[in-house]
């Protein structure tokens, strides 16, 4: 999974930009930070801490999960992403900002990088409007596909009153990606999950007080000794619980952390039960 680390900070952004323009080999997305530089938040995380989905799992359980490939890192992978419907998909801002639809491609169907799924272009990018890329508040983004995906089966994008009922402090929630498996490490060839218990806001705001800003649209996970998180190349992609009936919730899109899986260092994750009224105009607005 990609997770952006804050890491780096803003100059630390700027670099990797520039390396992607310059050696097409690296893609936008979330950096994870040092603590030394809370101001600044860039994103791509992998899982750590997690285990490999099989085949079966995918198919039962995650068909719904996207790898997004960004051309300016020669269509390899860099963020994550859901289908929530026949041909839209959500995922983070960061992931997406400063690029154009043409830039990329969604791999669907498979749980594996190198083999198998089909790839469907990019049409539009819809970038939330109050998307701030100093403190990544509103970090979540829709992209259209060409057309939809045979047989899709999307993942629910959680209302904030199923959010407040299915991912109160504590609920174990999973997470998915194929991201870095330790911090600044390298992202793997084949699907990664990983369960994390949500961390309610007011104690997600203590352990972060002197790092950056958790805003009400902002969800947190972790354990507090560490040890399993998303990471970098985990961007975009979903934080997920069950819901009435069993049916997954996307409850979270995975936005930033400093470094990863380290002990009271919960990864934040973009509250989507805040934005779903503006998904669902959204898509219906481009469905006239």
């Amino acid at each position: 999974m990609a997770r952006a680390d804050l890491a780096g900070g803003r100059a630390a952004l700027a670099l990797m930009w520039a390396l992607a323009v310059a050696l097409a080999a690296l893609a936008p997305g979330r950096v994870w930070a040092q603590p030394a530089d809370a101001a600044a938040v860039a994103a791509r995380p992998e899982i750590v801490g997690g285990r490999v989905v099989t085949e079966t799992r995918f198919r039962n359980l995650y068909p719904w999960t996207v790898a997004l490939l960004y051309s300016g890192a020669g269509w390899r992978q860099v963020c994550g992403a859901t289908l929530i419907g026949p041909d839209w998909l959500l995922t983070a801002a960061h992931c997406v900002t400063g690029t154009v639809a043409e830039d990329w491609r969604a791999l669907v169907g498979t749980r594996w990088l190198s083999r198998g799924g089909e790839r469907f272009a990019a049409t539009e990018i819809v970038i939330h409007p109050d998307y701030n890329r100093r403190t990544e508040d509103s970090d979540i983004a829709l992209i259209h596909l060409e057309r939809p995906v045979p047989g899709a089966v999307p993942v629910a994008p959680a209302t904030l009153a199923e959010s407040d009922l299915h991912a109160r402090a504590g609920t174990r929630g999973t997470v998915l990606g194929w991201g870095a498996t330790q911090s600044g490490g390298r992202g793997t060839v084949v699907l990664h999950e990983a369960q994390v218990p949500v961390v309610g806001l007011a104690t997600c705001r203590r352990m972060h007080a002197r790092r950056g800003q958790i805003t009400d649209n902002m969800l947190c996970a972790g354990y507090r000794e560490g040890g399993v998180d998303t990471c970098q190349g985990d961007s975009g992609g979903p934080l997920v619980v069950r819901g009435d009936g069993g049916r997954w919730l996307q409850v979270g899109v995975t936005s930033f952390g400093w470094g990863c899986a380290r002990p009271r260092n919960p990864g934040v994750y973009t509250r989507v039960g805040r934005f779903q009224p503006w998904i669902a105009g959204q898509i219906l607005e481009r469905s006239h």
